[in-house]
């Protein structure tokens, strides 16, 4: 019943388990995926990676890389955009429980942040994600890469990190902001409340 609802619904479903790297893929997920296991073999973590944009790979890796350094952390991936198409309800399940997990899309903040402590963005971008300033608005630091642009928009509310640190250096900066939460909290909070992105601003500026 399961493979015939995943069938209907387009909708995929994997397991990865990290100590080990196993790679279970559903039946529908690898047609998701134009997978064919008798011609690319049994699914692992390399093949989930070529999958993904060539921009995001750099990034997830460091993240897994992260999370399996500090297995004593809960990290989740937060889907940021409703995919189209046949992978719109592509999830991932990770039989890590404690490790990983991946929450969907949602456009209210409320529940994207409502349990999270640090968000974590080792985006390899030269823009200004709005997830910095959601964050920060909730008094919740944010480490990110210290590329220019990204460490303009975090501020003093987190700490920014070169995006080829190791992830020893990323670990670092994660067990700083914790030793020092509520301060950071506070300095989160006041960097999202600066002038230049309040909505008066905004609108000012707009009309000018």
């Amino acid at each position: 019943f399961l493979s015939e609802g995943q069938r209907i619904s387009h909708t995929g479903s994997w397991s990865w388990t990290l100590s080990t790297g196993k790679v279970v893929w559903s039946e529908e997920h690898r047609r998701i995926f134009g997978h064919d296991p008798e011609k690319e073999g049994a699914p692992d973590f390399q093949l989930f990676l070529g999958r993904l944009h060539p921009e995001d790979r750099a990034f997830v890796q460091q993240v897994l890389d992260i999370a399996a350094a500090r297995p004593d952390l809960e990290f989740v991936f937060q889907e940021s955009w409703v995919f189209p198409g046949a992978v719109r309800e592509l999830r991932k399940r990770v039989r890590d429980p404690g490790t990983l997990a991946e929450r969907s899309f949602s456009d209210a903040p409320a529940t994207v942040y409502r349990d999270a402590r640090v968000v974590l963005l080792p985006y390899r971008t030269n823009g200004r994600p709005r997830v910095v300033l959601e964050a920060q608005i909730n008094a919740i630091p944010v480490v990110g890469t210290s590329r220019p642009s990204m460490a303009e928009a975090i501020g003093a509310g987190g700490i920014t990190v070169s995006d080829a640190s190791p992830p020893a250096e990323w670990i670092a900066a994660l067990d700083a902001v914790e030793s020092d939460y509520v301060a950071f909290c506070t300095l989160a909070l006041e960097h999202a409340q600066r002038d230049e992105v309040s909505v008066q601003r905004i609108v000012s500026d707009f009309e000018a």
